[in-house]
């Protein structure tokens, strides 16, 4: 997927604490384009970004969402730094992408 910056650590956020930035639904919720490796750009509704255990997590749904997806399927990417850039990688260790989508469930329900 393509780089695109993003914040560095949860400090560098607006209220930082705060779940405002999590969301129900698509509204309020910030699109990004990124690129595949083989060229095609996906545009992203960016729900969360989540710490655990160090690292930087995205959840995100594609704007449209792919073929094999179901209405409340999302995809976890890690943010890795590439120099200067941050680079999207889908995290595809199950336990990990689980124990994220289940600190950002936790954070929701405790703002609900």
């Amino acid at each position: 997927m393509a780089k695109k910056e993003f914040f560095e650590t949860p400090d560098d956020r607006e209220n930082p604490d705060s779940v405002d930035e999590f969301y129900d639904d698509e509204e309020g919720t910030d699109v990004i384009t990124l690129i595949s490796d083989d060229g095609e750009e996906i545009e992203f509704y960016e729900l969360a970004q989540i710490e655990h255990e160090g690292k930087i997590y995205s959840i995100m749904r594609p704007v449209d969402p792919f073929e094999d997806m179901g209405d409340d399927d999302v995809i976890v990417f890690r943010m890795d730094s590439d120099g200067d850039d941050i680079v999207l990688n889908v995290e595809t260790d199950d336990e990990i992408a689980d124990a994220v989508i289940d600190e950002y469930n936790e954070l929701y329900d405790e703002e609900e």
